[in-house]
C-alpha cells in the first residue's frame, strides 16, 4: 500500500513538474500583453490602414498636366448666321495646386485653334459692315482659366472654369487681292474690322472629368462660354483626353 501511494506521489510530482510550467509560461506571455502593448498594436495597425487607403487614393493622380480637345462651337451673336464651327482644337497645360480626396483647385495655360466656315463675302452685301468678315476663318486663342472641382465620388470631378485671354483672327486672304477683291470690289470701299487687331476675352463655364483606372490618365469636357471684346459672343464644348505627370 505504502508503495503505492509512493508511486502515485511520484506521477503527481512528475505531471506537476511538466504542467505548471507550461501555465506559468503561458501567464507570463499574457502579463506582457499591457495596456501600451495593444495600443502600440492597435497604433500600427491604424497606420497600416491609412498607407494601404493612401495608396488606394494614389490611382487618381494630380499634379502638373496636359490636356489636349477637340470640340466645336458657335457665334450666338454678330456673327450668326455668318460663321459655322468644323472644329476647335486646344491644348493645355497645368497644374493641380490644391489637390484634396473631395476637391481640387487648378490653373491653365492655353491655346486654341478654332476653324470656321464662313458665308462668302459676295453674300455678305446686305449684312451691316460689323457683321462682315472675309468668309472662312481660323482664330487663335491665347487663355489662362483657373478651374474648380468637388469630386462626389473618388474618380468623378465636377466643377467651374474662369479665365480670359486674347483671340487673334488673323487674314486668310493675300492682301492685296483682299483689298482689290473684297473692300474695294464686292464691298465698296468698306473693310471689316474683324482680322485687324486682337480681341481681348473673358469666359466661364462647367467643366466634368472622369478619372481612367489607368493611372494618370483621365477623360472629360469642357463648356465655356466667351466674349470677345468687338467681335461677339462664342459657346464651345469640347471633349479633352489629359496625362497627370
Amino acid at each position: 500500500m505504502n508503495r503505492l501511494l509512493i508511486g502515485l506521489a511520484s506521477i503527481f510530482v512528475l505531471v506537476s513538474g511538466t504542467v505548471l510550467p507550461a501555465v506559468a509560461h503561458a501567464q507570463d506571455y499574457e502579463d506582457l500583453d499591457t495596456t501600451k502593448a495593444k495600443k502600440d498594436r492597435k497604433k500600427d495597425r491604424k497606420q497600416v490602414m491609412a498607407h494601404l487607403e493612401n495608396e488606394v487614393i494614389r490611382e487618381v493622380v494630380r499634379g502638373f498636366y496636359l490636356k489636349a480637345g477637340a470640340g466645336g462651337g458657335a457665334y450666338i451673336g454678330r456673327y450668326s448666321g455668318v460663321l459655322s464651327n468644323v472644329i476647335q482644337t486646344p491644348l493645355t497645360f497645368g497644374q493641380d495646386f490644391v489637390d484634396k480626396e473631395k476637391q481640387s483647385m487648378s490653373w491653365e495655360i492655353s491655346i486654341n485653334q478654332a476653324v470656321y466656315n464662313g458665308v462668302d463675302y459676295h453674300y455678305q452685301t446686305q449684312l451691316p459692315l460689323q457683321r462682315r468678315i472675309e468668309g472662312d476663318s481660323r482664330f487663335f486663342n491665347f487663355t489662362i482659366a483657373y478651374e474648380y472641382k468637388a469630386f462626389p465620388t473618388r474618380r468623378l470631378g465636377i466643377g467651374v472654369r474662369v479665365g480670359g485671354g486674347v483671340m487673334i483672327a488673323p487674314l486668310l486672304m493675300e492682301t492685296t487681292a483682299y483689298q482689290r477683291d473684297v473692300v474695294q470690289g464686292a464691298w465698296g470701299g468698306q473693310d471689316s474690322a474683324a482680322n485687324k487687331r486682337p480681341h481681348p476675352e473673358g469666359f466661364a463655364g462647367p467643366t466634368i472629368e472622369y478619372y481612367t483606372k489607368l493611372s494618370h490618365f483621365s477623360i472629360g469636357a469642357d463648356v465655356d462660354i466667351a466674349y470677345q471684346l468687338d467681335f461677339d459672343l462664342n459657346v464651345s464644348a469640347v471633349g479633352f483626353f489629359k496625362y497627370t505627370f
